[in-house]
């Protein structure tokens, strides 16, 4: 249903306009049908009434041909022959016969019209039921279209916090992409341990870890997540969570890293692998401070990747990033 981001954002913001337009237009499309309903009526009606006049008026002159007929047979009946004064009465009986089928007009017409009448009859029962029922039928009409656009706004919602993450997670991405080439990025890097590994200073058995963005350049290795909050979240919403994340994340990225790879360049000896950690808040920030973890806007992540003194040389950097392409999920 949605291809972008801004897309679902639309939809949330324009919700209330949307039901509003659906019970506007079943309202709209009922009363088009109510007039187009009221038209077919009058003009069953009118055929009705121009149908039963044509009738009356067959029906009068067949009456008056057969009154005439029949008073010419019985004026002709007398003087004549026994045979044919027989088939004379004959005929004038049935042509008495006739006139009595066709006396009554009323009847006739009535019958003679029952499609037109019974169409009659339904649209104005239908007219009638449309406009003394006019809300429960735009209900009954648009129910299922209510209920799936009400049933999108509620997953929508559910998936706000989601939905905000992805959107400061991309506007980091198209940050990072401003830095030289000799920084790596990646996005939304995923390792499982084989076997976990338990952090020394909680205790806590750490079976994978997911980092929003890892940054690997000559200045060091930076794990950065990403918070798109507004003020009210950043004023209401504890940063402890998102902390502990981070360092979770880097505790179990370094034993990670060490672990694969030896840098023994320095004639002290073997050099470690450090991990920054980097808190990004995309919309509103916090003057808290937090140890070992930094707290960047948008706006100056960049510089502050950038701040310091070259730690790894580009061989350096190519393994490690090499190494993430190859363990990364």
């Amino acid at each position: 249903m949605f291809s972008s981001v801004k897309e679902i954002q639309d939809f949330r913001r324009d919700f209330p306009r949307i039901k509003s337009e659906l019970l506007l237009q079943a309202e709209t499309d009922l009363n088009q049908e109510i007039r187009g309903r009221q038209v077919t009526l009058k003009v069953e009606e009118k055929v009705l009434l121009d149908n039963s006049h044509d009738l009356r008026i067959q029906l009068e002159k067949k009456e008056e041909r057969l009154k005439s007929s029949i008073d010419d047979l019985k004026k002709g009946r007398s003087n004549k022959s026994l045979l044919l004064g027989i088939f004379i009465t004959m005929q004038l009986g049935l042509k008495l016969i006739k006139l009595k089928s066709i006396s009554n007009h009323e009847r006739i017409i009535t019958r003679r019209t029952r499609k037109t009448r019974n169409n009659i009859n339904r649209l104005r029962t239908e007219i009638d039921y449309l406009v003394n029922n006019e809300q429960d039928v735009i209900y009954s009409r648009i129910k299922g279209e209510l209920e799936e656009v009400n049933r999108t706004f509620d997953v929508v919602t559910e998936l706000r916090t989601t939905i905000a993450g992805a959107i400061g997670e991309r506007k980091v991405e198209r940050q990072l992409k401003k830095l030289s080439d000799s920084y790596y990025i990646f996005n939304d890097f995923k390792y499982r341990f084989k076997k976990p590994i338990t952090h020394r200073q909680t205790g806590e058995k750490i079976f994978s870890i997911q980092i929003d963005h890892l940054v690997i350049g000559p200045t060091g290795v930076f794990i950065l997540e990403t918070k798109n909050w507004s003020q009210r979240s950043v004023e209401s919403l504890n940063l402890r969570s998102p902390i502990d994340q981070i360092h979770r994340a880097s505790y179990a990225l370094f034993i990670l890293l060490n672990n694969r790879i030896s840098f023994n360049t320095h004639h002290w000896g073997e050099k470690k692998i450090s991990v920054k950690n980097v808190l990004v808040m995309t919309q509103a920030t916090t003057q808290e401070k937090f140890k070992f973890v930094s707290i960047r806007s948008l706006n100056d992540l960049n510089s502050y990747l950038t701040y310091f003194d070259p730690i790894y040389s580009e061989e350096e950097v190519a393994m490690l990033s090499q190494l993430i392409l190859r363990i990364g999920e």
